[in-house]
């Protein structure tokens, strides 16, 4: 990480309060989510707000933004206090809320989105679209959105620009209190950089931010304060300097941690996957790689690097121009992703939602849907499923444990186990990874790391595409690093951030980091 770029020193007004929670309670279904928790959020300040999934940080978020009541506790903003708020009077307020999901109008433009409600008007029947455009402009420009894409409907935008306009939209109302849950998990390292910025920009004038994120690194960087909640309780809340990672995930998990080792290859077999010169117009240029029986390679760089594009390409859902690939000595070449299957090559993708699971259907169909059990009837089949699906849920330590429960219910975390225990199940050769830890917490990162170690030691070949150079150290045995389309080179033993940046980019690691701030 590179030098914080959120000021420590207290600003002008920031002894004030923003908001105040006090004993805040909250039950679904006979089940406490929360229970008396208390938070103060100071003008000026960013809070860290962290907790493994389902340690009830979206449900306080959702109380302080008015999406929902307490069943007990009190909030105060200002002159005002109650037990409950709604969304309305939130608005009112100043709180504004960036959830993980955009919540934008997807037939609009970013700027129709960021104008929604407070259209300026020239006397009482007229809209101003000019000042409406001008103002919305500008809003944009402070998160770096393109001017071009002001205009297009945001369904038509990336996810990371419906974030970005997501995030305008709290600047362009004035918003005097953010709430942030997860707002750089679809953003690039350069976007990153700049909502960073931003945030220390809105600090100074006095903004209060409360800022959810499973990236410890990121959270530590942007914080003043950090509270950590744990079974719907809040365990402390300190200052950010001097405060450590391993503290953190400490209070998150209840218990210390045991030493932490990086993870070596052990009893590394014969070459189960070869490629040789792989070429894909300008997105993947001459890469030659091989991995072993027993091996998890990583892979880093850049977005935009072609690490995700050549394990679609392993996959078989994108096409190669040149180049030569052998899965166990065998010329292999799929047209399609079922090609790929029926070959033993499996892939999770980094968007599981979208691309890898079928959210509407439960946990058994998801996990049995590429090997389901071949034997007549409908019962036995049924049966069969079932009984391997539990296996798979005790065995990676799925929640809930229930092969009924709908996969959309899921966390994330969990989410993912089901997706790698689909091609665990399915007995594949080579298991292909991309960004195993998005969304997910710290605790459920360090499992899905784990069962990803298992799998190699199981004999399986296995690919992990990562943007997080802790999640390589603690996964891969060998990092290779792309740039520009091209395998540039390999870091073996403790992979260093420094050591990556300069492979991925081709400069000296002072001037990137210079770059950077």
């Amino acid at each position: 990480m590179t030098d914080v770029l959120v000021d420590r020193a207290p600003h002008a007004g920031a002894d004030a309060l923003a908001l105040r929670g006090e004993r805040l309670t909250k039950s679904f279904f006979g089940k406490t989510v929360l229970s008396d928790c208390s938070l103060e959020i100071r003008a000026g300040e960013v809070l860290g707000l962290i907790g493994a999934n389902g340690a009830g940080k979206s449900t306080l978020i959702k109380i302080i933004s008015g999406a929902i009541a307490p069943d007990s506790g009190e909030l105060a903003v200002g002159e005002w206090s109650g037990g409950r708020m709604t969304p309305r009077q939130a608005h009112e307020l100043g709180i504004a809320t960036i959830y993980q999901d955009p919540d934008l109008v997807p037939t609009l433009s970013a700027v129709e989105n960021l104008a929604l409600g407070r259209e300026p008007r020239r006397g009482r029947f007229f809209l101003d679209r000019r000042a409406e455009r001008a103002r919305a402009a500008e809003s944009v420009s402070r998160v770096g959105l393109p001017p071009s894409r002001l205009r297009a409907p945001v369904a038509r935008l990336s996810r990371a620009d419906q974030q970005l306009v997501e995030i305008a939209k709290a600047l362009h109302r004035r918003s005097r209190l953010i709430l942030m849950d997860e707002p750089t998990a679809p953003l690039g390292p350069q976007e990153t950089r700049r909502l960073i910025a931003l945030i220390g920009e809105l600090t100074r004038a006095g903004v209060a931010v409360v800022y959810v994120s499973h990236k410890l690194d990121e959270l530590l960087e942007v914080s003043h304060r950090v509270q950590v909640l744990r079974d719907g309780e809040s365990v402390w809340t300190r200052d950010a300097a001097g405060l450590t990672k391993d503290a953190i995930v400490e209070a998150m998990m209840g218990r210390r941690l045991g030493a932490s080792t990086r993870a070596t290859a052990e009893d590394v077999g014969e070459p189960v996957f070869r490629a040789e010169g792989l070429c894909q117009g300008q997105r993947l240029r001459d890469v030659s790689f091989e991995v072993r029986a027993g091996e998890v390679l990583g892979l880093g760089g850049l977005v935009g690097a072609g690490r995700s594009r050549l394990l679609r390409a392993l996959a078989g859902a994108a096409a190669l121009d040149e180049g030569r690939m052998l899965l166990n000595g065998r010329d292999y070449s799929p047209r399609t992703p079922a090609d790929a299957i029926a070959r033993g090559v499996g892939l999770v993708p980094s968007d599981r939602k979208r691309d890898g699971l079928f959210l509407d259907m439960d946990i058994q169909s998801n996990m049995t849907i590429v090997r389901p059990t071949a034997r007549w009837g409908l019962l036995l089949r049924h049966r069969l499923n079932r009984a391997a699906a539990m296996t798979w849920i005790k065995r990676l330590s799925v929640v809930p444990a229930r092969p009924g429960a709908t996969v959309r219910t899921l966390s994330g975390g969990n989410q993912q186990k089901v997706l790698l225990a689909r091609w665990l199940h399915a007995d594949i050769d080579l298991l292909l990874v991309d960004e195993p830890g998005e969304g997910v917490d710290v605790h459920g990162k360090r499992e899905i790391y784990e069962i990803v170690r298992q799998a190699a030691r199981d004999g399986k070949a296995v690919m992990v595409v990562s943007s997080e150079t802790e999640e390589l150290f603690q996964v891969a045995d060998r990092v290779g690093v792309m740039r520009g389309g091209r395998l540039v080179g390999y870091l073996d033993g403790a992979v260093t951030e420094s050591e990556l940046l300069r492979l991925a980019t081709g400069s000296n690691t002072t001037e990137i980091e210079e770059g950077i701030r």
